[in-house]
């Protein structure tokens, strides 16, 4: 499962290798019941992580998906795997036509920088 977590969250689960489905969340809760409910299904998360800066609009929204996704996790048993937003940039142009959401092919971007980094 792949999260970028922001004021629009793009959620995907990706199983082997391919898109399975992707989702805007705007809503915290929504957000936690999401990630809560496919938990069971998945064998990892791989979230980007929040790097403040002068440029960004909203501190407060990414910051609580990322606590919120990383508790559910937790109280899972799933592993978490935190990247820099820049890991996505490599994929970025190959994936525009995946899907119409900017989050979503965010979310699956690090998915995909995991995958091509772990695979054996």
């Amino acid at each position: 499962m792949g999260v970028d977590p922001g004021s629009t969250s793009g959620v995907c689960l990706v199983r082997n290798g391919r898109l399975e489905w992707g989702l805007e969340v705007r809503d915290l809760s929504a957000m936690v019941d999401l990630v809560g409910s496919w938990c069971p299904d998945v064998d990892l998360i791989v979230m980007e992580d929040f790097i403040g800066s002068g440029a960004a609009k909203n501190y407060f929204d990414p910051v609580a998906i990322i606590g919120a996704v990383v508790a559910v996790a937790y109280l899972q048993g799933v592993p978490l795997v935190m990247q820099a937003p820049s890991c996505q940039m490599r994929f970025r142009d190959a994936l525009k036509s995946t899907h119409s959401s900017r989050h979503v092919r965010s979310a699956l971007a690090h998915v995909l920088y995991w995958c091509r980094a772990h695979a054996a």
